[in-house]
């Protein structure tokens, strides 16, 4: 039997869904309450019972977004031990997310750029699981000795998923024109990850 707790659980989750679709549709600006509420069945009303704005259910897709990536990270790359494999993964699985939900993921970019500047520091931290994997992978391969001791792996992170985002985007304007996920993958490991890898 499900409880009260279970039940408003399910409805936020359901509001949320509806938002991602609404927005990946729409952008954020066309994208209104009135919609998502029709998409999802509940009233107006029922969705500022769990979000006071258009802005924090944005901000809870984006969380949503992001959570669901780190998850499916995670259970993927944990039991692999060579550091640039579990490096390819993860920029393999980063890209897919990115191609499979292009919309979506179009439309934080765009906000993310946009918004002034207390929104944008509100994006980034709901982001920052994320970017902490980048971190921890990196970090993994230079204590490993497969790169440069003295790389950082926060200014590297950074580089790297800056990379990530302009070539996914990039391929989804010009109808994957540079490639499937696999050379993409492979044309990051090359042109980033051997100008770190440790020199034999």
């Amino acid at each position: 039997m499900k409880t009260s707790k279970n039940v408003k659980e399910e409805t936020k989750e359901k509001m949320i869904q509806s938002a991602m679709h609404i927005f990946a549709i729409n952008g954020y600006n066309r994208a209104n309450i009135d919609d998502i509420s029709l998409h999802a069945g509940y009233g107006k009303g029922t969705i500022y019972n769990y979000f006071s704005s258009k802005v924090e259910l944005f901000l809870e897709v984006i969380k949503k977004f992001v959570n669901d990536l780190v998850c499916d990270i995670n259970s993927k790359i944990q039991h692999i031990s060579d550091p640039i494999e579990k490096f390819k993964q993860l920029v393999h699985i980063d890209i897919e997310k990115i191609n499979t939900q292009s919309d979506l993921f179009l439309t934080i970019m765009h906000e993310s750029l946009t918004a002034d500047r207390d929104r944008q520091s509100e994006f980034l931290n709901a982001s920052s699981p994320l970017f902490r994997i980048y971190v921890q992978v990196i970090d993994e391969g230079i204590k490993a000795g497969c790169y440069k001791e003295d790389t950082d792996a926060v200014s590297a992170a950074i580089m790297l998923m800056g990379k990530i985002e302009n070539l996914a985007l990039i391929n989804k304007i010009f109808s994957n024109s540079l490639g499937s996920t696999e050379v993409l993958v492979e044309k990051i490991t090359s042109s980033f990850i051997y100008g770190i890898k440790k020199r034999d």
